[in-house]
């Protein structure tokens, strides 16, 4: 068969050599403008995300023992010792550097109050807290950029305690994005993101045997804590995240829920309803309240050591048209002519560090049924309610006080209780059988105005003959006045 010649149809793709060229030379250009372009965004990445860590932090230690550092390559706990170069008169401070990486650890006999302060260059500072649980804190990453001013990263790993965090204001840093992070060490599943020019405490707890902590909410295991005072946390679980703003705090049990925004503040006393309390019995099913005696004339005999404590179930303190609910009465009762005082109590111990709350609330509802000996009440000795405080002010070493709050009978009083001071009394009259809400900013007496620590409290009635009850007793704290 003959050979058909080439048309130009089938040699559509022969070109001439000089286009060859050209379809050559710009395949090559393309392709080394697409590595150039490469490099250069390789190059810029590395000049922008290079990250260096940053050096001058400083740790100081404001008790004698109890804290103590270790470096980042080390195993060893060391105790520091040397005084810092910058203490006022009549300070002792003593100083580490604390750097990336670095952990300190306070044990919970490290006294009251702040035990230790981080101090970051960047005027960062982080306030550590031991009693009653210890706390365990750890630089975990602290780094900016190496060849610009464009990040600034700190992160915090918190094992136990509680620590306040004071962030600077973006103003402050040379930084265009900073962050600042809290993880939690007993799951990395929980996330706080601390907006800057902020305060925030976070408080890991450790569960004490026979006071668990637990969520206001729920009442499920708690395991950590976030309050604002100013900025805002976004608090991030695998279930998303929830914010906080100021005046609010966020908890997380112990299965890593995060619980909706809650007012910050706490209830110190456990169990001031009353509740689950049977008859008869010495104490609450928990363990909260415990009841007894407290004889106040040692010559009183055996037979006039007499008196009950015993919870009434009836209307509360406030009634509307009808009495709908039933609310626990702690009835304090001693009658028969008694001739000498004697007091019965419940007692409850707090082992409370309440040196970051400017307000301590104690509230409780009141009433005087019978008092054999009106308007007394001298020193203590004849008040049907009795509310003790016992406490200390700065260190663990420090002397026990007290505070009484004195509730009697005196029928000129006029229709709301008025306080009268007097030594470690404050004396509170009452017509006799009414119902009366009681409140007592603590921090508004001098002996507790700074006071750092809170042993226990105690509840009794006392004096000859009376009949005197007590509801919804609460102690709240909050950490703005």
């Amino acid at each position: 068969m003959a050979e058909q010649p080439l048309t130009s149809e089938s040699t559509w793709w022969r070109t001439r050599p000089e286009t060859s060229a050209w379809l050559i030379l710009v395949t090559f250009f393309l392709v080394f403008c697409v590595i150039v372009a490469s490099a250069g965004l390789v190059g810029w990445g590395y000049y922008t995300g290079a990250m260096e860590r940053v050096e001058g932090g400083l740790v100081r230690v404001h008790v004698p023992a109890g804290v103590t550092y270790r470096a980042r390559d080390s195993t060893k706990n060391v105790t520091p010792d040397v005084q810092c170069t910058d203490n006022p008169a009549g300070v002792t401070d003593v100083c580490m550097p604390m750097n990336e990486g670095d952990h300190v650890q306070a044990v919970p006999d490290a006294g009251y109050g702040q035990v230790a302060s981080i101090k970051l260059p960047d005027q960062a500072q982080v306030d550590i807290w031991a009693h009653p649980t210890g706390a365990g804190l750890t630089l975990q990453r602290y780094v900016v950029s190496r060849w610009s001013k464009q990040r600034q990263i700190v992160e915090f790993r918190q094992s136990a305690g509680y620590a306040r965090y004071d962030i600077p204001p973006k103003e402050r840093s040379q930084y265009a994005d900073v962050t600042y992070s809290v993880i939690i060490s007993k799951t990395n599943a929980v996330h706080l993101n601390l907006a800057l020019g902020g305060s925030y405490s976070v408080n890991v707890p450790h569960t004490e045997q026979g006071r668990p902590a637990t969520l206001a909410e729920s009442g499920d295991e708690l395991m950590m804590e976030v309050a604002v005072r100013t900025g805002s946390v976004d608090v991030q679980t695998a279930d998303g995240i929830v914010t906080a703003h100021p005046g609010e705090k966020i908890q997380v049990s112990e299965a890593g829920v995060a619980s909706a925004a809650l007012p910050a503040q706490w209830e110190l006393i456990r169990n001031g309803e009353l509740a689950d309390w049977p008859d008869g019995a010495s104490s609450d099913t928990s363990g909260a309240w415990i009841s007894g005696t407290i004889p106040q004339d040692n010559t009183a005999t055996e037979q006039e050591q007499v008196g009950t404590f015993s919870i009434k179930h009836r209307c509360g303190p406030i009634v509307t048209n009808k009495c709908t609910t039933v609310t626990n009465v702690g009835q304090f009762s001693r009658l028969g002519g008694q001739t000498k005082s004697f007091a019965i109590s419940i007692a409850q111990p707090l082992d409370l560090d309440v040196s970051e709350y400017p307000s301590l609330e104690l509230h409780a509802w009141v009433r005087v049924a019978e008092q054999s000996i009106a308007k007394a009440g001298a020193q203590g000795t004849e008040c049907p309610i009795t509310v003790k405080l016992t406490f200390k002010q700065k260190r663990p070493d420090d002397v026990e006080q007290f505070r009484y709050f004195c509730i009697y009978i005196d029928e000129t009083a006029a229709d709301l209780p008025k306080d009268q001071k007097g030594s470690e009394f404050i004396y509170t009259p009452v017509h006799r059988g009414q119902w009366y809400p009681l409140k007592y900013e603590l921090r508004n007496y001098d002996s507790l105005k700074d006071s750092y620590y809170l042993r226990s409290v105690v509840i009794y009635g006392n004096g000859h003959d009376y009949i005197s009850e007590i509801s919804n007793i609460s102690l709240l704290a909050r950490q703005q006045p």
